[in-house]
């Protein structure tokens, strides 16, 4: 395997897996709120198994910068990917709930 696509099923792939993934939640936790709907709730967990089905093979399928501290402590991931994936996410994050108000 060519080096570029090392790198890019290392870091690149998974980094813009975790972006879309936590931009798609985050605008699906803001469009449907708790208070909304029964059914809100339902709809968020389907939404993250949904997005994790997808998306996880690529980058775990964490989402969230809490999952993904916890797993590299456990070694999961190394530091500097991880610095990628929480920075992905923040970013996503941000974007998903901008779009809601759109």
């Amino acid at each position: 395997m060519a080096e570029g696509n090392s790198f890019l099923d290392k870091v690149v792939r998974p980094v813009v897996a975790e972006f879309i993934g936590t931009t798609l939640f985050v605008f699906t936790v803001c469009l449907f709120p708790a208070k909304n709907t029964n059914l809100s709730g339902l709809l968020q967990g389907f939404a993250y198994v949904s997005l994790i089905a997808g998306l996880g093979k690529f980058s775990g399928g964490h989402f969230n910068p809490a999952i993904t501290a916890a797993v590299t402590l456990c070694g999961g991931v190394p530091i500097l990917v991880a610095v990628c994936y929480i920075l992905a996410q923040m970013l996503g994050g941000l974007i998903g709930a901008s779009l809601v108000f759109v």
